[in-house]
Order: C-alpha cells, then structure tokens, then sequence
C-alpha cells in the first residue's frame, strides 16, 4: 500500500523541523565553544596588577583574578597617542583554562608611552604612569 499526500508531508515537515532544530543547536553550541575558549574582556574591578614596570623597551607586571571561578586566557594591547592600552581576556576556570594568575610581558617601542591603562569591557583604568 502507497502512503497518502498528507502522511508525505507530515513527513517532510517534520525532517525539516528537526534538521533545522540539529543546525540551530550545532551553531549554538559552536558559539558557546568559542566564546568558552577565547574569553570575554575583563573589567578593572576583576583583575589585581603588582610588580608592573614600564621601560623605554617594555612593560611588564604580574596580575591575577580576584574570583576563583574566572581564569585567564590571554591578553592584547594597542599603543594610542603616548598610552599603552592593555586588553585582557578571561572566562569560567576549567579544563586547560584553571590559572587565573598570568604575567604581562610586553616588547615594544615605548619610548613615549607615558601611562598603561586597562581597557576594560565597560570601563578603562590607569594602572602606571611614569
């Protein structure tokens, strides 16, 4: 026995519903590996900077979390108009990612860089000046 143009459909309807349902979940759980794995921009209130010193030919300093549950996993910097603006990118402890101390340790040029700030994901602090 044949099937009939409504059990056909009903068919196809629900394939294309749970293809659909199967490709919406890999790409939230892709989004979610990434973002696990590259961090978020840490505020200035999260972090605690100590023995930092800047150079003509570097800047460099030991920092940490303040909150267990945050780990470190990297950090970037741009150098605008004298200021060093460091960025640091951190997320949930685990796995590979369980240190949430880590040590800055930038060469470059910084002959007229007259303050390193922390750029922040909704603020910017000064951390040294000189």
């Amino acid at each position: 026995m044949g099937m009939s143009g409504t059990e056909t459909g009903k068919r196809k309807k629900k394939f294309v519903l749970m293809a659909s349902a199967a490709v919406i979940l890999i790409v939230m759980l892709w989004i979610v590996f990434f973002v696990y794995r590259t961090g978020s921009e840490a505020s200035a209130a999260e972090l605690s900077f100590t023995e930092m010193k800047l150079t003509d030919t570097g800047f460099t300093a030991k920092a940490e979390f303040m909150s267990s549950g945050k780990s470190f996993r990297k950090y970037s910097y741009t150098i605008e108009e004298g200021v060093l603006y460091l960025t640091v990118y951190g997320g949930l402890a685990g796995g590979r990612y369980s240190e949430g101390s880590f040590a800055v340790d930038i060469q470059d040029d910084l002959k007229n860089v007259s303050a390193v700030c922390l750029k922040g994901c909704d603020d910017t602090a000064v951390l040294y000046t000189r």
